[in-house]
């Protein structure tokens, strides 16, 4: 680069000082455009257009006053100024800097998504692994209980029935282990909540209260398999099952935009001596989100006193259709 008498080279620190000047002019106009967190696509625009007027501000000062003052010339001496000759070279210059500036936000966009879809495959690798290992899991507990079943039954103990309700219910997180886009009718997903409420209460003989409350028609909807039962799962380790005057209760009902499912429990004051694997709550959201998208979700609210959590799906989305409607039978239905 050369300055206008053609006679020597630009001292090096001002080509510095102008490639500097373009690259922040680009970055600047690039961060309006792309970065900028503002809602409103016109606010975005009039700053990209209020930043020309900056922009010839100091184009004009650096020009005709910093640089002359170093005996520096980007215009010939002789030519003199006129402010409607500037002004449009400068918007020349702008557009320049603006088309710049869409390019590199393309580079950054096409960057962004190249990231993105490499987490991407990586959370698939991920979420495959844990459904490979989810479903080996439960399938080895359940051929070790049905041979222990086997056992029992030969010595006709009365363990074996309440063993068999155990193996029926690993039997349904086996089947449904590591489907992550599989919907079963809310009618069985209750039977499983029955299995569990006989196991409890084998457990607990009669200081067991747990109310299930049914508030819509189950043959109506459809969900993701172990959904309710971890709701009860995670009430009956953490919360206080032995307080008549403070049940656990399981509702279910449905509004005119989403089906709620909602267990609230008394926290116990003392721990029980299982350990808990912590994985629960935090795989329901997971699946949630994964199947429902973000109008889903797990509401958890405790007060120190009562825990509950709450699941909401659309109605929409939960809604059976009725191909996949099952006939009602009567000799089934858990409450």
């Amino acid at each position: 680069m050369v300055n206008s008498r053609l006679i020597e080279p630009f001292p090096g620190w001002v080509v510095i000082f102008l490639a500097s000047w373009v690259v922040m002019t680009t970055y600047i106009i690039a961060w309006l455009l792309y970065w900028w967190k503002t809602p409103d696509r016109m606010t975005r625009f009039g700053a990209v257009a209020g930043f020309y007027v900056v922009f010839a501000l100091i184009t004009y000062f650096l020009s005709y006053v910093i640089f002359p003052g170093q005996g520096i010339y980007l215009y010939k001496q002789s030519r003199p100024f006129r402010l409607d000759e500037f002004m449009l070279n400068m918007a020349q210059l702008y557009v320049t800097f603006f088309l710049a500036a869409v390019g590199l936000i393309s580079l950054y966009r096409a960057r962004d998504h190249f990231r993105r879809e490499r987490q991407l495959k990586k959370e698939v690798q991920r979420y495959a692994l844990q459904f490979a290992m989810a479903q080996i899991s439960p399938h080895s507990i359940y051929n070790a209980f049905n041979d222990l079943y086997v056992i029992l039954k030969r010595a006709k103990s009365d363990l074996a029935p309440v063993l068999l309700n155990i193996i029926d219910v690993m039997r349904y997180n086996t089947k449904h282990a590591g489907k992550y886009d599989g919907f079963v009718p809310l009618q069985e997903e209750m039977e499983q909540v029955s299995l569990l409420k006989k196991l409890y209460e084998f457990r607990f003989k009669d200081s067991l209260f747990l109310d299930i409350i049914v508030l819509l028609n189950l043959r109506e909807f459809e969900v993701i398999p172990i959904l309710v039962s971890t709701l009860l799962e995670n009430a009956m380790h953490y919360g206080d099952s032995q307080d008549p005057d403070q049940p656990i209760k399981l509702w279910l009902a449905n509004t005119s935009t989403e089906l709620i499912i909602s267990c609230r429990n008394k926290i116990r004051k003392t721990a029980r001596t299982e350990r808990s694997t912590g994985i629960g709550q935090p795989n329901l959201r997971d699946r949630l989100r994964l199947v429902y998208g973000p109008e889903a979700g797990l509401e958890i609210t405790n007060d120190g006193v009562y825990y509950e959590a709450t699941i909401r799906i659309p109605l929409g989305k939960a809604k059976i259709s009725h191909k996949h409607n099952k006939p009602w039978n009567n000799e089934n239905e858990p409450f």
